[in-house]
C-alpha cells in the first residue's frame, strides 16, 4: 500500500538533519516524530526490550506477516537518502531483516552471512560472518545513498557498497518478505528514521536516541 509522505526540512528549529522524512521511536507511540505526519502502516505490539533508558518500549516483532513493521514509501532522491535503525533480533537466520519490493532494498539473514541488495532483482553483495553473534543484542543499521553507490553499514562499519541507487519501493516492510512467502524474522525494533533528497554519509552509530 502506498502512503503520501511529508517531507520537513529539519535545521535550527528541528532535533533533527535537513532532509528528514519521518523517525518512529517505537517508545509505545506510532506518532511520526519529525512532525511530519506519516503514518505507521502496520505494526503488531511493543515489547519490553528498549535501546535507551529513557524509553520503555519498542517495536516488537513475532516471526510472521501480520507482525511486520510496515511504513510509507518514498522515491529515492538522486541527491541521496538514508535509512537508519536500531534492531535487536532474537531470530532471524533464513529470515528477512527488511524487504522494500523486488525493485529496491533487501537484507536476508542466513547463519553464515548478509545478502544486502540495492534492488532486489539485480545489485547484490554478501557480508560472511556468523549471523548469529549480533542476536539479542542491539544492532544499529545503516542503509544510505552517497549519490554514487548504496551502502550498508552494520554498527559504524561498512559491510557493502552496490553500485548505483535502489529503485522506488513498493513496500518498506521489516521483518518480513512477502504475505505468501514467509521468512519473517523476531525482534524488537527502535529509532526509525528515514532523510530523503540530502546525501548524509556514513553515519556512527548513535549514543543518544535518534542521535541527538
Amino acid at each position: 500500500m502506498m502512503h503520501q509522505m511529508l517531507i520537513g526540512m529539519g535545521g535550527p528549529s528541528s532535533p533533527f538533519a535537513d532532509g528528514v522524512v519521518y523517525a518512529y521511536s517505537g517508545d509505545g507511540t506510532i506518532t511520526d516524530a519529525t512532525g511530519n505526519g506519516n503514518v505507521v502502516a502496520n505494526y503488531w505490539q511493543y515489547g519490553s526490550e528498549k535501546k535507551w533508558g529513557s524509553y520503555s518500549n519498542s517495536f516488537q516483532t513475532g516471526g510472521t506477516w501480520a507482525t511486520r513493521i510496515q511504513l510509507a514509501t518514498w522515491t529515492p532522491s538522486s541527491s541521496g537518502w538514508s535509512f537508519e535503525f536500531w534492531v535487536y533480533p532474537t531470530s532471524w537466520a533464513g529470515k528477512y531483516l527488511l524487504h522494500f519490493g523486488s525493485n529496491s532494498l533487501s537484507i536476508n539473514v542466513q547463519s553464515s552471512q548478509f545478502r544486502f541488495y540495492n534492488q532486489f532483482s539485480g545489485g547484490q553483495q554478501n557480508w560472511n560472518t556468523t549471523t548469529s553473534n549480533l542476536l539479542n543484542q542491539w544492532n544499529f543499521f545503516q542503509i544510505y545513498y552517497d549519490t554514487s553507490n548504496t551502502k550498508f553499514r552494520v554498527n559504524g562499519t561498512e559491510r557493502a557498497s552496490v553500485s548505483g541507487n535502489a529503485g522506488t519501493p513498493g513496500q518498506v516492510v521489516l521483518a518480513a518478505k512477502t504475505p505468501s512467502e514467509g521468512h519473517d524474522m523476531s525482534g524488537y525494533f527502535q529509532d526509525i528514521v528515514l532523510y530523503n533528497g540530502v546525501n548524509r554519509g556514513a553515519q556512527s552509530v548513535p549514543t543518544t536516541p535518534f542521535g541527538h
